[in-house]
Protein backbone atom coordinates (compact mmCIF):
# COMPACT_ATOMS: atom_id res chain seq x y z
CA UNK A 1 0.00 0.00 0.00
CA UNK A 2 2.90 2.47 0.78
CA UNK A 3 4.59 1.81 -2.17
CA UNK A 4 1.12 2.32 -3.87
CA UNK A 5 0.86 5.73 -2.29
CA UNK A 6 4.26 6.80 -2.98
CA UNK A 7 4.59 6.01 -6.75
CA UNK A 8 1.07 7.94 -7.55
CA UNK A 9 1.63 10.97 -9.74
CA UNK A 10 -0.73 13.06 -7.76
CA UNK A 11 -0.24 15.33 -4.54
CA UNK A 12 -3.13 16.51 -2.11
CA UNK A 13 -1.15 19.49 -0.28
CA UNK A 14 2.19 21.43 -1.90
CA UNK A 15 3.56 21.68 2.01
CA UNK A 16 6.52 19.36 0.66
CA UNK A 17 6.79 22.29 -1.89
CA UNK A 18 7.57 24.66 0.85
CA UNK A 19 10.02 22.36 2.67
CA UNK A 20 11.99 22.59 -0.31
CA UNK A 21 11.34 26.15 -0.79
CA UNK A 22 12.90 26.73 3.06
CA UNK A 23 15.56 23.91 2.13
CA UNK A 24 16.82 25.87 -0.97
CA UNK A 25 16.41 29.74 0.51
CA UNK A 26 19.38 27.86 3.49
CA UNK A 27 21.58 26.16 1.11
CA UNK A 28 21.59 27.55 -1.97
CA UNK A 29 21.05 31.38 -1.08
CA UNK A 30 22.70 31.35 2.35
CA UNK A 31 19.30 33.01 3.76
CA UNK A 32 18.13 32.04 6.98
CA UNK A 33 14.46 30.98 6.52
CA UNK A 34 12.89 31.71 9.70
CA UNK A 35 13.53 36.04 9.09
CA UNK A 36 13.25 35.56 5.27
CA UNK A 37 10.49 34.15 3.40
CA UNK A 38 10.78 32.59 -0.06
CA UNK A 39 9.48 35.95 -2.16
CA UNK A 40 12.86 37.17 -1.58
CA UNK A 41 13.82 34.73 -4.38
CA UNK A 42 10.89 34.57 -6.96
CA UNK A 43 13.29 33.48 -9.45
CA UNK A 44 13.72 30.21 -7.75
CA UNK A 45 12.25 27.07 -9.51
CA UNK A 46 10.21 25.91 -6.19
CA UNK A 47 8.52 29.44 -6.25
CA UNK A 48 5.99 28.82 -8.79
CA UNK A 49 4.60 25.74 -6.86
CA UNK A 50 3.89 27.05 -3.76
CA UNK A 51 0.78 28.78 -3.14
CA UNK A 52 0.31 32.17 -2.98
CA UNK A 53 -0.50 33.16 0.43
CA UNK A 54 2.61 31.38 1.49
CA UNK A 55 5.32 32.57 -0.33
CA UNK A 56 5.45 35.78 1.91
CA UNK A 57 5.62 33.44 4.97
CA UNK A 58 8.77 32.95 6.77
CA UNK A 59 9.90 28.96 8.18
CA UNK A 60 7.21 27.74 10.58
CA UNK A 61 8.91 24.47 11.49
CA UNK A 62 11.80 23.49 13.94
CA UNK A 63 15.62 23.65 13.24
CA UNK A 64 16.14 19.93 13.47
CA UNK A 65 13.58 19.55 10.44
CA UNK A 66 14.98 22.65 8.54
CA UNK A 67 18.15 21.24 8.36
CA UNK A 68 16.52 17.67 7.31
CA UNK A 69 14.40 19.53 4.68
CA UNK A 70 17.48 21.51 3.62
CA UNK A 71 18.88 18.13 3.17
CA UNK A 72 16.17 16.16 1.37
CA UNK A 73 15.62 19.24 -1.33
CA UNK A 74 19.35 19.41 -2.23
CA UNK A 75 19.16 15.30 -2.83
CA UNK A 76 15.87 15.83 -4.75
CA UNK A 77 16.91 18.89 -6.98
CA UNK A 78 15.22 21.23 -9.15
CA UNK A 79 12.41 18.87 -10.74
CA UNK A 80 9.17 18.55 -9.36
CA UNK A 81 8.49 14.81 -9.76
CA UNK A 82 12.15 14.33 -7.88
CA UNK A 83 11.39 16.54 -4.59
CA UNK A 84 8.19 14.34 -4.09
CA UNK A 85 9.88 11.25 -4.59
CA UNK A 86 12.47 12.00 -2.00
CA UNK A 87 10.35 13.57 0.68
CA UNK A 88 7.89 10.77 -0.04
CA UNK A 89 10.85 8.12 0.59
CA UNK A 90 11.91 10.09 3.60
CA UNK A 91 8.18 9.74 4.84
CA UNK A 92 8.04 6.04 3.94
CA UNK A 93 11.35 5.24 5.67
CA UNK A 94 9.78 7.19 9.07
CA UNK A 95 6.63 5.08 9.01
CA UNK A 96 8.39 1.98 8.83
CA UNK A 97 10.73 3.00 11.95
CA UNK A 98 7.80 4.01 13.98
CA UNK A 99 6.09 0.74 13.25
CA UNK A 100 9.36 -0.57 14.41
CA UNK A 101 9.50 1.62 17.48
CA UNK A 102 5.66 0.32 18.07
CA UNK A 103 6.51 -2.99 18.18
CA UNK A 104 9.75 -2.77 20.35
CA UNK A 105 7.70 -0.31 23.07
CA UNK A 106 4.67 -2.61 23.24
CA UNK A 107 7.45 -5.39 23.78
CA UNK A 108 9.07 -3.61 26.08
CA UNK A 109 5.90 -2.96 28.49
CA UNK A 110 5.47 -6.68 28.33
CA UNK A 111 1.98 -6.61 25.94
CA UNK A 112 0.84 -9.83 24.53
CA UNK A 113 1.54 -10.62 21.41
CA UNK A 114 -1.60 -10.53 20.08
CA UNK A 115 -2.01 -6.61 21.45
CA UNK A 116 1.54 -6.04 20.10
CA UNK A 117 -0.03 -7.15 16.38
CA UNK A 118 -3.09 -4.95 17.29
CA UNK A 119 -1.47 -2.27 17.84
CA UNK A 120 1.21 -2.12 15.15
CA UNK A 121 -1.52 -2.66 12.99
CA UNK A 122 -3.81 0.10 14.09
CA UNK A 123 -1.07 2.43 13.39
CA UNK A 124 0.45 1.14 9.92
CA UNK A 125 -2.21 0.77 8.00
CA UNK A 126 -4.71 3.31 8.96
CA UNK A 127 -5.39 4.88 5.71
CA UNK A 128 -4.59 8.64 7.18
CA UNK A 129 -1.57 8.03 8.32
CA UNK A 130 -0.69 5.98 5.19
CA UNK A 131 -1.95 9.20 2.82
CA UNK A 132 -0.52 11.62 4.75
CA UNK A 133 2.80 10.35 5.50
CA UNK A 134 4.16 8.40 1.92
CA UNK A 135 1.39 10.05 -0.03
CA UNK A 136 1.60 14.14 1.13
CA UNK A 137 5.22 13.52 2.86
CA UNK A 138 4.09 15.62 6.06
CA UNK A 139 6.70 16.20 8.56
CA UNK A 140 4.62 15.05 11.02
CA UNK A 141 5.39 11.65 10.60
CA UNK A 142 9.35 12.68 11.53
CA UNK A 143 8.10 14.41 14.64
CA UNK A 144 6.19 10.84 15.66
CA UNK A 145 9.59 9.20 15.13
CA UNK A 146 10.90 11.05 18.16
CA UNK A 147 8.18 10.88 19.83
CA UNK A 148 7.64 7.47 19.59
CA UNK A 149 11.77 7.19 20.30
CA UNK A 150 11.04 9.25 23.55
CA UNK A 151 7.90 6.66 24.57
CA UNK A 152 10.57 3.09 23.78
CA UNK A 153 13.13 4.58 26.25
CA UNK A 154 10.67 6.04 28.84
CA UNK A 155 9.38 2.20 28.27
CA UNK A 156 13.12 0.72 28.75
CA UNK A 157 13.95 2.84 31.82
CA UNK A 158 11.26 1.20 33.50
CA UNK A 159 11.95 -2.30 32.63
CA UNK A 160 15.99 -1.33 33.64
CA UNK A 161 13.97 0.39 36.57
CA UNK A 162 16.57 3.52 36.29
CA UNK A 163 13.43 5.31 35.70
CA UNK A 164 14.03 7.75 38.78
CA UNK A 165 17.71 8.56 37.86
CA UNK A 166 18.87 10.49 35.19
CA UNK A 167 20.34 7.81 33.06
CA UNK A 168 16.73 6.80 32.16
CA UNK A 169 14.55 10.31 32.53
CA UNK A 170 17.72 11.57 30.47
CA UNK A 171 16.83 9.88 27.10
CA UNK A 172 13.31 10.47 26.94
CA UNK A 173 13.90 14.15 27.56
CA UNK A 174 16.05 14.72 24.56
CA UNK A 175 13.82 12.25 22.13
CA UNK A 176 10.87 14.01 22.85
CA UNK A 177 12.69 17.48 22.78
CA UNK A 178 13.75 16.58 19.48
CA UNK A 179 10.29 15.88 18.23
CA UNK A 180 9.46 19.46 19.54
CA UNK A 181 12.22 20.68 17.57
CA UNK A 182 10.89 19.29 14.64
CA UNK A 183 7.36 20.79 15.30
CA UNK A 184 6.09 22.42 17.82
CA UNK A 185 2.91 20.22 18.22
CA UNK A 186 4.94 17.42 20.33
CA UNK A 187 5.11 20.38 23.58
CA UNK A 188 2.41 18.22 25.97
CA UNK A 189 4.56 15.26 26.25
CA UNK A 190 7.20 17.48 27.80
CA UNK A 191 5.74 18.46 30.77
CA UNK A 192 3.14 15.39 31.05
CA UNK A 193 6.89 13.46 31.33
CA UNK A 194 8.52 15.46 33.73
CA UNK A 195 5.11 15.38 35.84
CA UNK A 196 5.13 11.54 35.64
CA UNK A 197 8.91 11.29 37.12
CA UNK A 198 8.41 14.19 39.47
CA UNK A 199 5.20 12.02 40.87
CA UNK A 200 7.41 8.40 40.74
CA UNK A 201 10.21 10.71 42.58
CA UNK A 202 8.15 11.58 45.22
CA UNK A 203 5.80 8.15 45.84
CA UNK A 204 9.36 6.56 46.26
CA UNK A 205 11.49 9.03 48.64
CA UNK A 206 8.14 9.79 50.76
CA UNK A 207 7.34 7.35 54.08
CA UNK A 208 5.13 7.34 56.84
CA UNK A 209 2.57 9.55 54.75
CA UNK A 210 4.77 12.58 54.61
CA UNK A 211 6.11 14.12 51.13
CA UNK A 212 9.28 14.40 50.09
CA UNK A 213 9.85 16.82 47.14
CA UNK A 214 13.46 17.63 46.65
CA UNK A 215 15.16 14.78 44.58
CA UNK A 216 11.83 15.29 42.43
CA UNK A 217 11.88 19.40 41.89
CA UNK A 218 16.02 18.16 41.10
CA UNK A 219 15.02 16.22 38.53
CA UNK A 220 12.56 18.54 36.77
CA UNK A 221 14.50 21.50 37.21
CA UNK A 222 17.59 19.17 35.07
CA UNK A 223 14.84 17.89 32.59
CA UNK A 224 14.02 21.44 32.53
CA UNK A 225 17.94 22.63 31.69
CA UNK A 226 18.21 20.34 28.60
CA UNK A 227 15.40 21.09 27.30
CA UNK A 228 16.29 24.75 27.30
CA UNK A 229 19.93 23.71 26.32
CA UNK A 230 19.18 21.55 23.30
CA UNK A 231 16.31 24.43 22.27
CA UNK A 232 19.00 26.68 22.33
CA UNK A 233 21.58 25.42 20.67
CA UNK A 234 19.44 24.23 18.02
CA UNK A 235 18.00 27.80 17.35
CA UNK A 236 20.87 29.98 18.09
CA UNK A 237 22.79 29.54 14.69
CA UNK A 238 19.03 30.99 13.51
CA UNK A 239 18.93 33.93 16.01
CA UNK A 240 22.60 35.17 16.22
CA UNK A 241 22.27 38.99 15.32
CA UNK A 242 18.15 39.35 15.41
CA UNK A 243 16.75 41.01 18.03
CA UNK A 244 14.48 39.45 20.43
CA UNK A 245 11.53 41.39 18.51
CA UNK A 246 12.12 39.86 15.12
CA UNK A 247 12.22 36.50 16.80
CA UNK A 248 9.00 37.15 18.12
CA UNK A 249 7.82 38.46 15.11
CA UNK A 250 8.83 35.57 13.42
CA UNK A 251 6.26 32.86 15.41
CA UNK A 252 3.56 35.79 15.37
CA UNK A 253 3.09 37.12 11.80
CA UNK A 254 2.32 32.94 10.43
CA UNK A 255 -1.42 32.58 9.36
CA UNK A 256 -1.75 29.47 11.57
CA UNK A 257 -1.46 32.30 14.56
CA UNK A 258 -3.93 34.61 13.19
CA UNK A 259 -6.40 33.15 10.51
CA UNK A 260 -8.75 30.30 11.07
CA UNK A 261 -9.34 26.89 8.75
CA UNK A 262 -11.52 23.83 9.55
CA UNK A 263 -12.13 24.30 13.66
CA UNK A 264 -15.12 25.84 15.02
CA UNK A 265 -13.93 29.16 14.88
CA UNK A 266 -13.95 29.00 11.26
CA UNK A 267 -17.59 27.84 11.43
CA UNK A 268 -18.84 31.26 13.60
CA UNK A 269 -16.83 33.11 10.90
CA UNK A 270 -18.11 31.70 7.99
CA UNK A 271 -21.25 31.53 9.22
CA UNK A 272 -20.92 35.56 9.91
CA UNK A 273 -19.79 36.11 6.52
CA UNK A 274 -23.23 35.14 5.04
CA UNK A 275 -25.20 35.81 8.01
CA UNK A 276 -24.99 37.81 11.07
CA UNK A 277 -24.37 36.53 14.22
CA UNK A 278 -26.55 37.43 17.03
CA UNK A 279 -24.75 39.36 19.21
CA UNK A 280 -24.79 37.32 22.03
CA UNK A 281 -22.48 34.79 19.25
CA UNK A 282 -19.96 37.80 17.95
CA UNK A 283 -17.98 36.72 20.29
CA UNK A 284 -17.12 33.18 19.32
CA UNK A 285 -15.73 34.31 16.11
CA UNK A 286 -12.93 36.18 18.09
CA UNK A 287 -9.28 34.46 17.58
CA UNK A 288 -7.90 35.61 21.11
CA UNK A 289 -10.92 33.90 22.74
CA UNK A 290 -10.42 30.55 20.78
CA UNK A 291 -6.50 30.61 21.83
CA UNK A 292 -7.35 31.10 25.11
CA UNK A 293 -9.99 28.06 24.46
CA UNK A 294 -7.56 25.73 23.03
CA UNK A 295 -4.29 26.56 25.61
CA UNK A 296 -7.04 25.14 28.53
CA UNK A 297 -8.14 22.39 26.15
CA UNK A 298 -4.92 21.73 25.83
CA UNK A 299 -3.43 22.01 29.61
CA UNK A 300 -7.50 20.99 31.36
CA UNK A 301 -6.30 16.94 30.55
CA UNK A 302 -2.99 17.12 31.84
CA UNK A 303 -4.29 19.04 35.17
CA UNK A 304 -6.63 15.79 34.91
CA UNK A 305 -3.95 13.52 34.09
CA UNK A 306 -2.46 14.27 36.92
CA UNK A 307 -4.77 11.84 39.10
CA UNK A 308 -4.16 9.37 36.74
CA UNK A 309 -0.64 9.88 36.91
CA UNK A 310 -0.31 9.49 40.76
CA UNK A 311 -2.24 6.38 40.41
CA UNK A 312 0.04 5.04 37.89
CA UNK A 313 3.16 6.79 36.43
CA UNK A 314 4.28 4.70 33.94
CA UNK A 315 4.45 5.09 30.16
CA UNK A 316 0.99 3.87 29.41
CA UNK A 317 -0.54 6.49 31.49
CA UNK A 318 2.05 9.32 29.86
CA UNK A 319 0.82 8.55 26.64
CA UNK A 320 -2.84 8.65 27.73
CA UNK A 321 -2.66 12.25 29.07
CA UNK A 322 -0.22 13.16 26.11
CA UNK A 323 -2.95 11.82 23.59
CA UNK A 324 -6.07 13.47 25.49
CA UNK A 325 -4.10 16.59 25.77
CA UNK A 326 -3.40 16.20 21.71
CA UNK A 327 -7.38 15.76 21.60
CA UNK A 328 -8.29 18.92 23.59
CA UNK A 329 -6.26 21.04 21.20
CA UNK A 330 -7.20 19.51 17.73
CA UNK A 331 -10.63 20.11 18.93
CA UNK A 332 -10.45 23.64 20.07
CA UNK A 333 -7.79 24.51 17.77
CA UNK A 334 -8.40 27.34 14.85
CA UNK A 335 -6.10 26.22 12.60
CA UNK A 336 -7.03 22.25 11.72
CA UNK A 337 -5.77 20.22 9.01
CA UNK A 338 -6.01 16.22 8.23
CA UNK A 339 -2.50 15.25 9.12
CA UNK A 340 -2.31 16.56 12.76
CA UNK A 341 -4.29 13.25 13.42
CA UNK A 342 -1.02 11.05 12.74
CA UNK A 343 -0.05 12.57 16.16
CA UNK A 344 -2.71 10.96 17.96
CA UNK A 345 -2.78 7.50 15.89
CA UNK A 346 0.63 7.23 16.35
CA UNK A 347 -0.19 6.70 20.39
CA UNK A 348 -3.40 4.43 20.07
CA UNK A 349 -1.16 1.55 20.90
CA UNK A 350 -0.20 2.78 24.21
CA UNK A 351 -3.72 3.12 24.91
CA UNK A 352 -3.63 -1.04 25.67
CA UNK A 353 -3.40 -2.66 28.87
CA UNK A 354 -1.99 -5.95 30.13
CA UNK A 355 -5.66 -6.53 31.81
CA UNK A 356 -9.04 -4.54 31.24
CA UNK A 357 -8.70 -1.71 30.34
CA UNK A 358 -10.55 1.66 31.53
CA UNK A 359 -13.28 3.60 30.26
CA UNK A 360 -11.11 6.44 29.39
CA UNK A 361 -8.58 5.18 27.98
CA UNK A 362 -11.16 2.76 25.28
CA UNK A 363 -13.63 6.21 24.86
CA UNK A 364 -9.84 8.04 24.27
CA UNK A 365 -8.96 5.03 21.57
CA UNK A 366 -12.16 5.30 19.76
CA UNK A 367 -12.14 8.86 19.61
CA UNK A 368 -8.92 9.01 18.18
CA UNK A 369 -9.72 6.44 15.48
CA UNK A 370 -13.13 7.86 15.01
CA UNK A 371 -11.53 11.25 14.68
CA UNK A 372 -9.10 10.16 11.80
CA UNK A 373 -11.83 8.74 9.93
CA UNK A 374 -13.68 11.85 9.92
CA UNK A 375 -10.60 14.36 9.21
CA UNK A 376 -10.89 13.71 5.25
CA UNK A 377 -13.77 15.81 5.26
CA UNK A 378 -11.07 18.68 6.12
CA UNK A 379 -10.22 18.20 2.65
CA UNK A 380 -13.49 19.56 1.19
CA UNK A 381 -13.54 22.20 3.28
CA UNK A 382 -10.90 24.23 2.57
CA UNK A 383 -9.54 25.81 -0.10
CA UNK A 384 -6.84 23.30 -0.69
CA UNK A 385 -9.38 20.75 -1.33
CA UNK A 386 -12.02 22.86 -3.86
CA UNK A 387 -8.92 23.93 -6.25
CA UNK A 388 -7.53 20.32 -6.33
CA UNK A 389 -10.70 18.25 -6.16
CA UNK A 390 -12.20 20.68 -8.48
CA UNK A 391 -15.28 20.78 -5.97
CA UNK A 392 -17.32 23.79 -5.42
CA UNK A 393 -19.70 24.05 -2.11
CA UNK A 394 -23.23 25.07 -3.32
CA UNK A 395 -23.67 26.42 -0.40
CA UNK A 396 -22.29 28.14 3.01
CA UNK A 397 -23.75 25.27 4.95
CA UNK A 398 -22.14 23.15 2.80
CA UNK A 399 -18.66 24.32 5.24
CA UNK A 400 -20.69 24.59 8.39
CA UNK A 401 -22.06 20.89 8.46
CA UNK A 402 -18.67 19.30 7.37
CA UNK A 403 -16.52 21.20 10.06
CA UNK A 404 -18.91 20.18 12.60
CA UNK A 405 -19.30 16.53 11.44
CA UNK A 406 -15.72 16.53 11.47
CA UNK A 407 -15.28 17.27 15.09
CA UNK A 408 -18.42 16.38 16.33
CA UNK A 409 -18.64 12.58 15.25
CA UNK A 410 -15.48 11.98 17.03
CA UNK A 411 -16.63 13.63 19.96
CA UNK A 412 -20.01 11.44 19.96
CA UNK A 413 -18.00 8.29 19.96
CA UNK A 414 -16.11 9.35 22.99
CA UNK A 415 -18.88 9.80 24.79
CA UNK A 416 -20.98 6.76 23.86
CA UNK A 417 -18.22 4.71 24.74
CA UNK A 418 -17.63 6.13 27.74
CA UNK A 419 -20.97 5.87 28.68
CA UNK A 420 -22.17 2.81 27.09
CA UNK A 421 -19.50 0.67 26.12
CA UNK A 422 -19.04 -2.59 27.08
CA UNK A 423 -22.37 -2.95 28.98
CA UNK A 424 -21.66 -3.35 32.62
CA UNK A 425 -23.30 -6.72 32.66
CA UNK A 426 -20.66 -7.73 30.50
CA UNK A 427 -17.78 -5.94 32.66
CA UNK A 428 -16.83 -9.18 34.42
CA UNK A 429 -16.88 -10.99 31.52
CA UNK A 430 -14.88 -8.80 29.78
CA UNK A 431 -12.27 -8.70 32.38
CA UNK A 432 -11.93 -12.86 32.96
CA UNK A 433 -11.47 -12.66 29.19
CA UNK A 434 -8.55 -10.05 28.98
CA UNK A 435 -6.90 -11.66 32.49
CA UNK A 436 -6.83 -14.92 30.26
CA UNK A 437 -5.32 -13.72 26.90
CA UNK A 438 -3.13 -11.70 29.31
CA UNK A 439 -2.23 -15.41 30.96
CA UNK A 440 -1.85 -17.27 27.43
CA UNK A 441 -0.07 -13.91 25.96
CA UNK A 442 2.64 -14.16 29.12
CA UNK A 443 2.72 -18.13 27.90
CA UNK A 444 3.72 -17.88 24.56
CA UNK A 445 6.31 -15.20 25.77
Amino acid sequence: MSIIYMLTPAIMTTDVYSYSSYGRLLALYHANPYFVPPTAFPHDVVYQWLQPEWRKVVSIYGPIWTVVGTLLALIGGSSQLGLVIVFRCFALLCHLINIALIIATLRTMKRSPRLVLLGAFLYAWNPLVLMETVFNAHNDIFMVTFLLLGFYFCARAQQKGTFLQWRGYLPPIVAFTAAVLVKFSAAPVLPVFVLAVGIATIQADSKNGKLVWQRAMRSAVIATAVFVVLTLACYGPFWIGHSFQDIVRGFTTLPSASDSTNSILSVFKNYNNGHALPAALNIFKSRPLWNIINILAMVLPIVIGCVYLWRAPNTRTIAIVTLASFGGFLLSTPWFFSWYLVWMVALVPFCFSATRMGRFSRALLAFSLAFSATAFISYYTTMVGWMLLLLKPPALTWNIWLNLSMLGIPTAVFIIVWCFWPPAKNAAQTQIASSQSVAAGTVSE
